[in-house]
């Protein structure tokens, strides 16, 4: 099913300076930050009101960090993970298993030598790419 266009997004790591980026670009209407208090390892700004709802959660935070908000996942909310390295097998399937669905955006569609492993395959990392109009964005559903 597809998802409204007025969808909340949840920005994991809105406090570093992508997070603060895509923040200010998206704006604060629908959009929630979150971060991860590195001391206790709990979220902190999670939006409980939206559990249930159908939303978006981008995750620009750091690698190995999704086992901390997995257990705050429903069955409505998507993942779409732009960290590097990809989550784990393990990772992604604790979020799957409290329902919601993961991908990971693993670039723009092309090859290189050498390739790139695993959920960037046949893709080029952003941060490794030229924009360009003729560009198709790869995002693999993972777990």
């Amino acid at each position: 099913a597809a998802l409204p266009e007025n969808c909340p997004v949840i920005i994991l790591g809105a406090r570093g300076y992508i997070g603060r980026e895509v923040m200010r670009e998206i704006g604060a209407e629908n959009c929630f930050g979150v971060d991860l208090n590195l001391e206790s390892k709990l979220p902190e700004g999670w939006p409980e009101h939206l559990y249930g709802q159908d939303a978006i959660m981008v995750n620009i935070s750091r690698a190995h960090q999704l086992e901390y908000y997995s257990q705050r996942a429903w069955p409505n909310l998507v993942l779409l993970n732009e960290v590097y390295p990809e989550p784990a097998p393990s990772e992604a399937q604790r979020f799957r298993e409290k329902g919601g669905a993961v991908y990971h955006l693993s670039g723009i569609s092309g090859w290189s030598l050498p390739s790139f492993p695993g959920g960037y395959e046949n893709a080029i990392p952003c941060s490794a790419s030229w924009d360009c109009p003729a560009s198709e964005v790869e995002i693999k559903r993972l777990a």
